[in-house]
């Protein structure tokens, strides 16, 4: 008799070739149920792990361009622009035109228009610091005086109003001889030096790759009719005016040039340098 924990003998010449091999493919399936589970187990990991991933590839997008580089102002969504008239950024108003060149009421009258494609604030921005969609680089600029010489503010001004300002001021000195430049102060003129050179970088900053052809919409020139992927207008006013610094409405187009000011006695206008 077998002792406890041993296992009877089993003549296997007593089972038949049909009993031989279920025994065999019983003995497989035994053996091959733990690394079944092993591998089920890795698979259930791995598309854990796949999902996680997804996640934070949706998460990442959400708050990041398609560069990776988190933004220094906040993210604005994008919308197809075909360029032509007023192009679908502000009312449709005459924001340009031949007369206005030729006249000064009239390029009054046209820049008036112009006021319409600001926010409430002027572009000035409370922005958040602490934000995880996009990084503050400085803290808010000291525009004190701008609106009386006693007034005392700060804040961040929205880039895009800033290069609106910019343009507004060329576009209104278009009649000015060299004559009359030469008879302004260094600021004035390095004010208006800056306004150049700064639509000149944003321009190139924002490289607008759009390919151009003949659209046929005007015959002096190409770039009407041509659609671009450009930041949505309206979803930017409605930001601006949602955290708008504070309620300028009644202004119209502060002295925005003292946001720049410096002190002309370190600025050395003469050897080319901009004093802003």
């Amino acid at each position: 008799m077998p002792g406890k924990w041993e296992k009877p003998f089993r003549d296997e010449s007593d089972l038949s070739s049909e009993d031989l091999s279920l025994t065999d493919e019983t003995l497989r399936v035994r053996r091959a149920g733990p690394r079944r589970q092993v591998w089920r187990l890795l698979g259930e990991a791995a598309l854990a792990v796949g999902i996680i991933i997804l996640g934070g590839i949706v998460i990442h997008d959400r708050v990041l361009p398609r560069t990776g580089l988190l933004p220094y102002g906040p993210v604005i969504p994008q919308k197809v622009v075909t360029f032509g008239n007023t192009a679908g950024f502000g009312p449709d108003l005459v924001y340009a035109d031949r007369q206005m060149l030729l006249n000064a009421t009239r390029m009054q009258e046209v820049h008036e228009n112009w006021q319409q494609l600001y926010p409430i604030s002027r572009g000035y921005f409370v922005a958040d610091e602490n934000s995880a969609e996009y990084k503050v680089q400085f803290p808010p600029a000291d525009i004190s005086g701008v609106l009386s010489p006693d007034d005392k503010r700060s804040g961040w001004v929205l880039s895009v109003f800033h290069q609106i300002h910019c343009l507004s001021i060329i576009t209104t000195r278009l009649g000015i001889s060299r004559k009359e430049f030469a008879d302004w102060d260094p600021f004035k003129l390095g004010h208006t030096a800056h306004c150049i050179e700064y639509l000149r970088q944003s321009i190139l900053c924002s490289g607008d790759t759009s390919l151009e052809g003949e659209s046929g919409s005007w015959s002096e020139s190409i770039g009407w009719g041509q659609n671009h992927v450009c930041r949505d207008y309206n979803a930017l006013m409605r930001l601006a005016n949602e955290k708008a610094a504070w309620d300028l409405s009644h202004e119209r187009e502060p002295d925005h040039s003292k946001l720049f000011e410096s002190n002309m006695d370190d600025c050395d206008s003469e050897s080319g340098e901009y004093c802003h």
